[in-house]
């Protein structure tokens, strides 16, 4: 019985000893540069980048002793601009700027090599899935809305939105700073559709810093 109580306490504090060494869980947060890439090129060169912010939380679960490869989703609020240069749309109108707030769950697979017992640098790819919280179409279309035959629903885009994203890191110590450039794959309004964001998609660079704590 005594034995077999050793036993557990000393299992018990090697997985303490592991968790307090490989921290899991933590904040995130950084800055978003996004733009739009229009797949009918009708307003490609009008198109300009916006930058704005995202933050959230992460999950780390590494594989192995050495924690070569890890899996990284995260949970994020992610806040995302584009301008639209409308003088190439409608003349006397200033610049269009389409803001979104979204939900997005990125999950990144990392391939790392560490850097003596302290760093480790890393490169990672994965899918991350968005849903648009909250846009500004409406104001938008208030823009347009004179014009015959415009409508709300040409500018209204698709709530759910999934891409690819690739990108590079560095841990030290608790703390991971990445960089990683998101490839949205469907588009904000299907290009068969006639409205304002027909057959555009999403392209967002993020530089981020996460502090794992737990």
């Amino acid at each position: 019985m005594k034995k077999s109580l050793v036993l557990v306490l000393v299992a018990v504090m090697s997985l303490v000893s592991v968790e307090s060494q490989a921290k899991w869980f933590g904040i995130k947060a950084g800055a978003n540069i996004s733009s739009l890439n229009d797949a009918q090129d009708n307003l490609l060169a009008s198109i300009k980048s916006a930058a704005n912010f995202q933050g959230g939380v992460a999950f780390n679960f590494g594989f192995g002793q050495k924690k070569i490869v890890s899996l990284q989703p995260e949970v994020l609020l992610s806040f995302r601009d584009a301008t639209v240069q409308s003088e190439d749309i409608l003349p006397g109108v200033g610049d269009i700027k389409l803001s979104t707030t979204r939900l997005e769950v990125p999950v990144n697979l990392q391939a790392g090599l560490n850097i003596g017992k302290l760093a480790r640098v890393f490169i990672q790819a994965g899918p991350y899935f968005s849903y648009v919280l909250s846009d500004n179409t409406a104001s938008i279309y208030d823009t347009f809305k004179a014009i015959p035959g415009i409508s709300q629903e040409q500018f209204d885009l698709n709530k759910f939105e999934w891409g690819i994203g690739v990108g590079a890191g560095v841990e030290i110590f608790s703390f991971q700073l990445s960089a990683k450039y998101d490839f949205g794959i469907n588009e904000l309004k299907a290009a068969d559709f006639e409205g304002m964001w027909a057959g555009m998609k999403d392209r967002n660079f993020s530089i981020s810093l996460a502090w794992f704590f737990l």
